[in-house]
């Protein structure tokens, strides 16, 4: 029987093929007529499908197996990735977006719950470490040779990869064996009940709440460069694609050196994840203030330096919550998550027609740093196990 460590290694491939699929899945989508608003609709699709699906997805992982949560959900989502190749439609394009937006967080909440059980308590902040630093390599590899492939071969067999990712992902999981069913198995799916159950769970517990709102406002920041990295790279004369992979790719890389560094440090979570936000919105900021494509590819990586930072130590502190109520406590932070990106995009068109991209950059963020400057006022005195880890 594989190990189930060996599984984390199998989720790094699934999310290699989802960085090359995402280069392709632009260049497919910069081929359709009025490409800018399929390429919004596009995004938004992921968004709306996230979000609707957030908190639901919280309550089915934990009333309902999170292996077999996590199986089905790779194999739908491989069926309509490589649907993909065959209907190369526009509406076809944002369905498949809607579909996988809904799935991924099913399977990403039912994954993150399960990491407890399946690796040991006492080893989650490593195995975070490893699954950031894979998901880091797979940008590294991923969004450049998404865009050389892209550029030199066209989208068809990079989804196909991406396609068959998932149901390598899904054959894997059905041979891994893990107690992966319910807690409390004799409790009825009440998703009213549910949902009040965990919003009041996190609300009484500051080191949970803080965290999550500061997710929402990371995710509105995210933005920002997600929205303006293609908009630099459009505007040089040739090899767009290529370079817009590399930006990715030094972000990634800084990621993938920093989830060595944040995970060896012993620090206290809530304080490393506020000073992370605050040097990752400068950072970002300053790759946006340069002109020259070098010095921006440094920031680049810096940021994804402590980016690194940032996913491990949020993710770490979500996963000190009772195992009978994770699956939600995650359901909630996708909620925080697509809020935030939908929030973002929104916002952004609006923000650089009447600030430029620069101007759009610093003022979003500036409301990140605002958010952590008050979330490290209100954290004085809050008193929990996971601050002193």
């Amino acid at each position: 029987m594989m190990k189930k460590q060996s599984y984390i290694y199998v989720n790094g491939l699934s999310d290699l093929g989802s960085r090359m699929q995402l280069i392709a899945m632009t260049a497919l989508i910069l081929t359709f007529e009025n490409s800018a608003f399929w390429l919004t609709a596009f995004f938004a699709a992921r968004q709306v499908g996230g979000i609707l699906s957030s908190l639901y997805a919280g309550v089915l992982a934990d009333r309902m197996d999170r292996r077999r949560l996590m199986i089905g959900s790779d194999l739908v989502c491989g069926a309509m990735m490589a649907a993909v190749v065959i209907v190369p439609e526009p509406w076809f394009v944002i369905l498949t977006a809607f579909v996988v937006g809904v799935l991924f967080n099913v399977f990403q909440v039912s994954f993150s719950a399960s990491i407890p059980q399946v690796f040991g308590e006492d080893r989650v902040l490593e195995t975070n470490a490893l699954i950031v630093r894979l998901a880091s390599a797979a940008s590294i590899v991923g969004f450049t040779a998404g865009g050389l492939l892209a550029d030199r071969f066209g989208y068809q067999a990079i989804i196909l990869f991406d396609a068959s990712t998932f149901f390598i992902s899904a054959v894997v999981l059905m041979g891994l064996k893990w107690n992966s069913a319910p807690e409390q198995s004799g409790k009825r799916l009440e998703l009213v009940r549910d949902l009040r159950e965990v919003f009041a769970y996190i609300w009484k517990r500051p080191i949970f709440l803080l965290p999550s709102l500061l997710l929402l406002i990371y995710s509105l920041g995210t933005t920002a460069w997600n929205y303006g990295l293609p908009m630099v790279s459009g505007e040089l004369p040739d090899n767009q694609s290529t370079m817009h992979g590399l930006m990715w790719s030094m972000v990634g890389l800084g990621s993938f050196v920093g989830s060595f560094l944040a995970g060896r440090w012993k620090v206290k979570l809530l304080p490393a994840l506020l000073l992370s936000l605050a040097a990752g919105a400068v950072l970002y900021t300053a790759a946006f203030a340069t002109d020259l494509i070098p010095v921006m590819l440094v920031f680049l990586f810096l940021a994804g330096l402590v980016d690194a930072g940032i996913q491990m130590y949020h993710r770490t502190i979500m996963q000190e919550s009772e195992n009978e109520i994770r699956g939600r406590v995650f359901g909630v932070q996708a909620l925080m998550n697509r809020l935030g990106f939908l929030a973002g995009f929104a916002m952004m068109p609006w923000l650089v027609g009447s600030y430029s991209l620069l101007g759009m950059v610093l003022i979003i963020n500036g409301v990140v740093l605002l958010a952590v400057l008050l979330t490290g006022v209100q954290a004085r005195g809050v008193s929990s196990r996971t601050l002193n880890r």
